[in-house]
């Protein structure tokens, strides 16, 4: 049986190969309409980027709620704290070897 843990990385996964694919649909049809001078798809690019925007809010706002401590039994990652250097505000890594992020007020 999957672990909730391992549930939710996998929706992760799955809500940023569908930002992928959109971004990646959207940046062709950029590159389109400006080699056609298409302003008509130019404002259509413009208007889906929405959708993308919402999708990288998700993703966020998934890897937060996936990041936060869990109970001792080992159900998940530990979050860990830290003083960032450059901009002297706190951080957040999201388990060994993660990528620094702002923690925010989720927390």
């Amino acid at each position: 049986m999957e672990s909730r843990f391992h549930q939710e990385l996998e929706q992760l996964k799955m809500t940023i190969l569908q930002m992928a694919a959109l971004t990646e649909r959207a940046l062709e049809q950029a590159i389109k309409s400006l080699m056609e001078r298409d302003v008509e798809l130019a404002n259509q690019v413009i208007e889906g980027d929405s959708e993308i925007n919402l999708l990288e809010v998700d993703v966020d706002r998934h890897c937060l709620e996936t990041a936060r401590p869990r109970p001792a039994d080992g159900t998940g990652p530990a979050v860990h704290y830290r003083q960032h250097e450059n901009r002297g505000g706190p951080r957040a890594r999201c388990g060994p070897g993660g990528q620094y992020r702002s923690a925010g007020p989720v927390f």
